[in-house]
């Protein structure tokens, strides 16, 4: 079985660099930066012959990454899920639903294998008593120490390895594993065991036989397995299969959330903030707290009493035309002043933290044009970069970014 063929590149490549009908897709998708000369996306596109993954800026193009991309992106798309304020992060997810489909029915296989049968079988003195059964169909022969069945009616089960359902369920399978079991899980797990193909491969029959095996099952696994055959061959079966589109667009969503989900110390105060407020002409004080200042994320340390303002940026960050802008640093430097504001006491510190496997900037700061010393009146902002492979891995596995936790409040 051979697997079809993945092409790895980074986010925000330059579109030009891409076939004609790469191209096209992302452009009719929106998958674009504001300028539109650049991809913004990061997941699977699956044309008719080939997969290609956008890996995020500065990653590594490596095959052995891409589970973990795809394990960031579902449950990234958990979370905001349950986000009571997720600032709308969820629209910029694309084929999530068949996403979490795909990999539901290739883990089932990879846990449990082909989908078998069972069948209870009612029969004669074999198999286990039903002794209910057996009082009411069969008078006992009366001894000494009570009554006695001579016979006994017994069940027993039936696996069925080769039903018509067992070949629907191993011809899907065979079909993801060509399609995704690399990039989900790294290699192809499925192992042939000989059953032939469904009796007719169109839409309607496989969901009509689909559809009655559902309505004779008790197992939860069985009914769990079903569901998401008949929901695939609803969804993604057939000429739907042709192209696929599963990742996020604008993956800085996902760079922020996953710092602060693997910096340990942040803290939430954004609600302490001052709320602008507008005073209208009749005298009347109208309160915007909505467009009030939302810092990325904040850490404290109790033992230094150091506050740290952390700006996750998802830019290239290697010269001034991809550094951070005006209005990125004076973000910063209010951030800095309002939490100064909140606690006069403590030290508070700024970062832009960025992907990259090596940084080029180290701090950025204000410069007086006349005496070329550093202003004063605006704080250092330091600049630090952390490989996007590391902060995957950590949020997948629910850990800590031990080094980059103590750089920031320190």
């Amino acid at each position: 079985m051979k697997s079809s063929a993945v092409v790895l590149i980074n986010d925000r490549i330059e579109l030009k660099n891409l076939p004609e009908d790469i191209q096209s897709i992302l452009r009719h998708r929106g998958l674009l930066t504001s300028g539109g000369e650049k991809v913004s996306f990061c997941g699977l596109l699956q044309s008719a012959d080939k997969n290609y993954v956008f890996l995020p800026r500065a990653m590594k193009l490596e095959h052995s990454s891409l589970p973990c991309l795809f394990s960031a992106i579902r449950k990234y798309s958990r979370h905001t899920a349950n986000l009571i304020d997720s600032r709308d992060e969820g629209q910029s997810l694309h084929g999530n639903s068949e996403l979490l489909l795909i990999n539901e029915i290739l883990t089932d296989y990879r846990q449990n294998g082909i989908y078998t049968r069972r069948t209870r079988l009612t029969s004669v003195d074999r198999g286990k008593p039903n002794w209910s059964k057996t009082i009411k169909n069969f008078a006992p022969f009366f001894g000494r120490k009570g009554p006695v069945y001579l016979n006994y009616i017994g069940s027993s089960s039936l696996n069925q390895q080769n039903s018509e359902v067992s070949r629907i369920h191993a011809y899907i399978v065979k079909q993801l594993e060509v399609r995704f079991a690399e990039i989900l899980f790294g290699a192809s797990f499925y192992k042939d065991d000989g059953l032939p193909s469904p009796q007719r491969l169109d839409e309607s029959y496989l969901i009509s036989t689909l559809t009655s095996e559902l309505q004779r099952l008790y197992s939860d696994r069985d009914i769990r397995l079903i569901s998401a055959l008949i929901r695939y061959v609803q969804r993604l079966y057939g000429p739907a299969q042709s192209s696929l589109l599963i990742g996020i667009k604008g993956f800085h969503s996902l760079w922020e959330h996953m710092l602060r989900f693997t910096i340990s110390g942040a803290i939430e105060i954004n609600a302490k903030f001052s709320i602008p407020t507008y005073l209208t002409i009749d005298g009347e004080h109208l309160e915007a707290p909505n467009k009030g200042q939302r810092t990325d994320i904040i850490v404290y340390n109790e033992e230094s009493n150091i506050y740290g303002v952390i700006d996750a940026k998802y830019y290239q960050a290697e010269d001034l035309k991809s550094a951070p802008g005006w209005s990125d640093l004076l973000k910063q430097f209010f951030y800095a002043k309002a939490v100064k504001s909140l606690y006069p006491d403590s030290t508070v510190k700024n970062y832009f933290i960025f992907p990259g496997q090596k940084g080029v900037f180290r701090l950025a700061y204000m410069k007086q044009r006349q005496t070329r010393n550093s202003d004063k009146l605006y704080p250092e902002i330091h600049c630090l970069y952390v490989d996007p492979q590391e902060v995957i891995e950590a949020f997948i596995e629910d850990s800590v970014l031990e080094a980059l936790s103590k750089q920031v409040a320190c």
